[in-house]
């Protein structure tokens, strides 16, 4: 086992584990390309991928705020693991760019780009960054399935899991942390959006929070337009904001995570 005497040395090792190759800045297509050989077809050219694991891993899910001997050690297998492997780095951002936002590097192995498919393709996707506040390492092929946690380090890996939700509930619930610790701010299970209605005062837009858990439709009404068709009034609808995690702000606005393709906008409180 190797001791780390100078501590940002280890810190560099795990937020940026070394592999054979890196690659960064990769489009959708070129990921939906390299996930080819999982993709199982259908009529809507949708792409359906079937796990090994089906669901989150609670019970192998350890919470590491000390990381002692043991832990190095397993950490230190990984990182020779992945010395001969080609990775992926996928950078996200939560929120909107003009509100201090927070980002998030996915590191996963190559062989399952399904994975870093379906980050891009569920959050804000970046120019690729050294740099991030949340880190996401994943190996899925790993030997032994354990999820570690390390809230302190703002670092989450993910071995011997495969299910895309483990990935996805790490940068949310890290994110989740950092808000409660460094922004102030209250964590919520919730979608958002904006809803355009006429008042006396004119076209209004009112913010709106939708709660629920997961799998119950918490989505469904986050895009329905609630009967505000344009034949009733040319401007009323709904806009979609975020879909799942919100971060509420002692200031005022929320932060959302999983937000639509393109621009980003906050909701006002």
């Amino acid at each position: 086992m190797q001791f780390y005497d100078d501590h940002s040395s280890f810190s560099e090792k795990l937020r940026h584990p070394v592999s054979r190759s890196l690659l960064r800045d990769i489009t959708d297509d070129e990921l939906r390309a390299m996930a080819a050989h999982e993709l199982v077809p259908n009529n809507q050219g949708s792409s359906l991928y079937v796990t090994r694991i089906r669901s989150r891993s609670g019970a192998f899910t350890e919470v590491v705020y000390d990381i002692d001997e043991s832990l190095v050690a397993l950490l230190e297998q990984v990182w020779g693991y992945l010395r001969w492997q080609q990775m992926i780095r996928v950078t996200a951002r939560i929120g909107s760019p003009d509100r201090q936002p927070l980002f998030s590097n996915l590191y996963v192995t190559r062989r399952y780009a399904r994975i870093a498919q379906m980050f891009a393709m569920n959050f804000s996707v970046e120019l690729d960054q050294d740099y991030a506040d949340i880190v996401t390492v994943v190996v899925p092929e790993w030997h032994q399935r354990k999820i570690i946690v390390m809230p302190r380090q703002r670092v989450t890996y993910i071995l011997g899991s495969d299910y895309y939700g483990e990935a996805k509930m790490a940068m949310l619930r890290m994110a989740m942390h950092l808000g409660r610790e460094t922004m102030n701010a209250l964590g919520l299970h919730a979608g958002s959006k904006v809803i355009r209605v006429n008042t006396p005062r004119g076209l209004e837009e009112k913010g709106v929070l939708v709660f629920g858990l997961s799998g119950r439709s918490r989505g469904s009404p986050g895009r329905r337009q609630h009967h505000t068709s344009k034949r009733q009034c040319s401007g009323l609808g709904g806009q979609l904001l975020h879909q799942d995690r919100q971060c509420e702000q002692a200031a005022g606005p929320f932060v959302g995570s999983k937000g639509q393709k393109g621009p980003h906008r906050e909701l006002l409180g």
